[in-house]
């Protein structure tokens, strides 16, 4: 038998040539030697490779790290500018200790340059100053400290072209260098507002930002005159709480802007310039000295919020703003206004009747229980240029007669208890033949009517099934027609529910005193034995949630519809959290916020509601609220209610709004369910906002930013530190910026 030789095996090099070997006991034992010689050579060889493998991965490895420690630890130009504005702050919050500025928390640089491009350390408890070189970050694009301790200079950033935003509010700041704005024609947003400025005026610097959307500079010492300039895509002007003089300048005709907010300023002359200013939906004006009339505002066909009062304002109510249909909210009280009475649509909030004593119009809300549709009375003011202080003085004989004969007529009329069309307005009374129910405090707005049950019953065709638009825990939701066809809400509460009572209690203590655009506004309520009802204003497009998760495909919200909502809701809070003893609402959810006809959201169900005394932070209670919503600190055992439990809630709605998920269901990912908030920190991580949007949404080219932004928004409200979320104000402001941009 003949060996012969595989063609396979690998021989090693310069080994000695294979022969043939004969059969044979010596020959055999050679054949045997050979194929063991073979076997270790091929085990060599493939040791050899491996290793020759591995080397070459490790030299790539070595490699890659080299190139990451180039790219990442290469120091970045702006390094000594960025370690002198470290050495004048202290925080215990920011972590910038690395020798590389682009690792510091907060901070963001271009991977190629390394140039520093954005700061934003905004409410992280930072005191201390400005340095004077922020100039020469030459590629910054977002500045953002505000909300912290710092005090001094702000420092000029002229001719950084490349910034778009800064926010310098809620400070310590008290000067600020007359070139800040030289060359910042990139600039969009500008926040100076609540710091203790010492007088100043605008800077004429301020001309070479020509890209300005958004300016606020509020409560910040500020004086001297508007200026003349031109700010062709200005949408926001908020000045209130200044020292501002002069007249209104004639730039703004034609503007582009939406929201205009000039309060207790010494602002005078006429206000005509308001009738050229088409694209405003908010104008107040509160608290200066302009005189001359009300002009037409027919133009202004998007107008929802209208305030003059406290000024000097003559003449009648234009014809032109009663009917603008787009109003939410007017007030003109304590002016010097004649005429007739106006009447507003019932959907809007009217403040007209001031108390001022030199207010020469008597005016007052018209009744929306009234059945009456006959004109309203006419009141006029004595005109004679000889004799304006004997006119004043019949004014205030007669109407302290009238007052006395309303009163004493009112009196007389309560006893009688007379129909609901002629009944006088005024808190329930505190005998009720049911004791179970604690009587409700008399802080309420004793302007709200009360109701019989007799009138309910008509309206709501004996609280017909068929008139049912929701239910909850504590009762349901009817539709119903007065008797003067106005169309209300009307909440009757389960009797045989103690919380139902407590709802009661709650609803007419906190939202019964409550007037804002954002804010379902109570109208009126029953009292009959056990039977506790509530009436409120009817919103014509339902909750949020019935739009997100109850309607078929053939509409579905835009994507600005989405965004406008979530600016709607957070106002709402930002109002609530303001008041003087805050309000926490407890139940932020879909079902909980209410759309108009034209998508404006209002906050809704204040059964939950609790007040915050002054001195105190949070609230001791029970847990409260809804699955998916309630924040973390709620399953630690913390059963304080703060504020902060209410921003949480609005980044869930917020989530919930763009991703049509409800947050009480999980999310499928890579087979594991996680929760709504749990999903979108995960996608933010990643930088992929874009796959929460739910797939019916259209974003339009021009919105795909907003997109990025708006999550950044909703992830931040839902960090699981209290401390880490952001106020409802800051919320307001940065959603502010996202909707002038879409």
């Amino acid at each position: 038998m003949i060996l012969q030789e595989s063609p396979l095996l690998p021989t090693r090099r310069n080994s000695v040539q294979w022969l043939p070997c004969s059969c044979g006991i010596s020959g055999s034992t050679r054949c045997i030697r050979h194929i063991q010689t073979a076997k270790s050579d091929t085990a060599f060889e493939l040791k050899r490779k491996k290793e020759r493998k591995m080397m070459i991965m490790s030299r790539m490895l070595l490699s890659l790290l080299c190139f990451v420690a180039l790219v990442y630890g290469q120091a970045s130009p702006d390094t000594a500018t960025m370690l002198a504005l470290r050495d004048s702050l202290q925080s215990t919050r920011l972590n910038w200790s690395d020798p590389n500025p682009c690792l510091w928390t907060g901070l963001g640089c271009d991977r190629r340059s390394h140039r520093v491009t954005r700061i934003q350390i905004g409410n992280t408890e930072t005191s201390g100053a400005l340095t004077s070189d922020l100039r020469n970050l030459s590629s910054l694009t977002v500045f953002e400290v505000m909300g912290n301790k710092l005090t001094g200079k702000i420092p000029s950033l002229a001719g950084l072209r490349s910034l778009e935003r800064v926010f310098l509010n809620d400070n310590g700041f008290t000067t600020m260098d007359a070139d800040f704005f030289t060359g910042l024609n990139s600039l969009h947003y500008v926040n100076l507002g609540n710091n203790p400025m010492r007088p100043w005026e605008i800077p004429f610097s301020l001309r070479d930002a020509n890209s300005l959307l958004v300016f606020s500079a509020v409560n910040c010492n500020l004086s001297g005159t508007i200026p003349h300039l031109t700010f062709p895509n200005l949408t926001s002007l908020e000045l209130s709480g200044n020292h501002l003089v002069g007249e209104l300048p004639v730039s703004f005709a034609e503007s582009r802007l939406q929201i205009l907010k000039l309060d207790g300023q010494k602002l005078n002359g006429s206000i005509s310039v308001l009738q050229k200013m088409p694209l405003l939906t908010e104008v107040s004006l509160h608290g200066n000295r302009f005189s001359g009339t009300i002009p037409d505002l027919s133009g202004l066909t998007s107008l929802r919020v209208f305030d003059v009062s406290e000024n000097q304002l003559t003449g009648g109510v234009p014809n032109s703003l009663i009917a603008l249909v787009s109003l939410t909210y007017v007030a003109l009280g304590n002016n010097l206004l004649q005429g007739s009475t106006p009447l507003f649509l019932a959907t809007a909030i009217v403040t007209i009747n001031g108390g001022s004593s030199s207010s020469s119009l008597s005016l007052s809300i018209i009744s929306l229980f009234s059945s009456s549709h006959t004109h309203p009375q006419h009141y006029y003011l004595f005109q004679s240029p000889m004799g304006n202080q004997l006119a004043l003085i019949i004014i205030s004989l007669t109407s302290s007669c009238f007052f006395l004969l309303i009163l004493t007529f009112l009196i007389l009329i309560c006893r009688r208890r007379p129909p609901i069309e002629n009944h006088p307005r005024r808190p329930p009374s505190s005998t009720t033949p049911d004791h179970t129910f604690n009587t409700v405090n008399e802080s309420f707005d004793p302007s709200l009517y009360e109701i019989s049950m007799e009138d309910l019953s008509i309206a709501t065709k004996n609280f017909s099934s068929d008139l049912i638009v929701g239910d909850g825990s504590f009762g349901f939701v009817y539709r119903a027609k007065l008797s003067n066809d106005v169309v209300v809400a009307v909440k009757k509460l389960d009797p045989d529910a103690l919380q139902g009572f407590r709802e009661f209690s709650a609803e007419m203590e906190t939202l019964g005193q409550l007037r804002h655009p954002n804010i379902v506004r109570i109208l009126g309520y029953c009292i009959s034995g056990p039977d506790r009802v509530l009436i409120y204003e009817f919103l014509e497009k339902g909750s949020l949630d019935y739009w997100l998760h109850e309607t078929d495909d053939s509409y579905t919200l835009s994507w600005s519809n989405r965004v406008n909502i979530a600016y709607g809701v957070a106002k709402g809070l930002a109002y609530l959290h303001g008041l003087p003893k805050p309000i926490i609402h407890r139940d932020i959810k879909s079902s909980n916020v209410l759309l108009d006809s034209d998508f404006v959201a209002h906050i809704a169900d204040f059964g939950l509601a609790r007040r915050m005394d002054e001195s105190r932070s949070h609230v001791s209670t029970q847990v409260a609220g809804t699955m998916g919503y309630m924040p973390p600190e709620y399953w630690g055992g913390n059963t304080a209610a703060t504020v902060k439990a209410d921003v949480y809630s609005f980044g869930i709605l917020m989530l919930e709004t763009a991703t049509q998920r409800r947050p009480n269901l999980p999310v499928v990912v890579e087979g594991e369910e996680v929760g709504l908030a749990q999903w979108a920190v995960m996608l933010e991580g990643q930088n992929r906002y874009f796959e929460m949007v739910y797939d019916g949404v259209g974003v339009g080219d021009w919105e795909v930013e907003s997109v990025d932004e708006y999550f950044k928004i909703a992830c931040l409200c839902i960090k699981e530190s209290t401390r880490e979320r952001p106020t409802m104000n800051q919320v307001v402001e940065l959603l502010e910026e996202l909707c002038s941009a879409i």
